[in-house]
């Protein structure tokens, strides 16, 4: 048998963390590869080397769903639309590695990737910070919200006292949850270009930043 890779043995303990994160162990990981956990420590000297490498590994999935586009705006969507997909196909392993590592170095790439578009865009670095954080917020809440339907279903509810809600009862059953994902990322990157300079404004991008990456389909 061909000798592991530090890659295959992170997306094995990926599949792992998507069960929760009480599945991994160095055991239970040997076993899912069928090695012995002596070669797991070949690689990864401690569990605690192999969760940071795991969260690299999911960083490095992230910052791939970078894309070029004809605008910031466009990239920045690309980005978070992205991100949201990572979190879909692995939902235990994103939420675990938000939870431990979401100021950590291991998930440099991902800031890295976003302010390069920002920045490139002719941010100034305070507001690339802030439009960053307002981005990567939305997503995250997205991502708690997910399944969950656009308004209270007014079912059962008295209509005299709550006439809005049956208002909008029937748009409701209609609406999908990517379109509350891509309106609501319409939105916040229109408000963040009016609250940009001119330059930023129109959606021109100073090229020559981090390389362009194709986007990434996970397996």
């Amino acid at each position: 048998m061909a000798q592991l890779t530090p890659e295959e043995i992170c997306e094995a303990a990926v599949a792992l963390l998507d069960i929760g994160p009480e599945a991994l162990s160095m055991r239970s990981l040997a076993d899912r590869l069928g090695v012995t956990a002596a070669a797991l420590y070949y690689w990864f000297p401690s569990k605690a080397d192999l969760l940071d490498a795991v969260a690299v590994h999911l960083s490095h999935q992230i910052a791939a769903s970078q894309e070029a586009g004809a605008t910031w705006q466009e990239e920045m969507k690309a980005f978070a639309l992205g991100l949201v997909d990572v979190a879909a196909d692995h939902p235990g392993a994103f939420a675990w590695m938000m939870r431990h590592y979401a100021t950590h170095p291991v998930l440099a790439p991902v800031d890295e990737a976003l302010l390069d578009i920002l920045l490139g865009a002719g941010f100034s670095p305070t507001d690339a910070l802030l439009a960053k954080g307002a981005v990567v917020r939305f997503v995250i809440g997205h991502l708690g919200l997910a399944g969950q339907a656009a308004s209270v279903d007014p079912s059962g509810l008295s209509a005299q006292e709550h006439p809005r809600l049956y208002e909008v009862a029937v748009p409701r059953r209609r609406v999908r949850e990517t379109e509350l994902l891509e309106h609501g990322l319409e939105c916040l990157l229109q408000g963040i270009a009016l609250a940009s300079s001119p330059t930023v404004r129109n959606g021109t991008r100073r090229r020559g930043g981090g390389a362009r990456r194709a986007r990434h389909n996970p397996s």
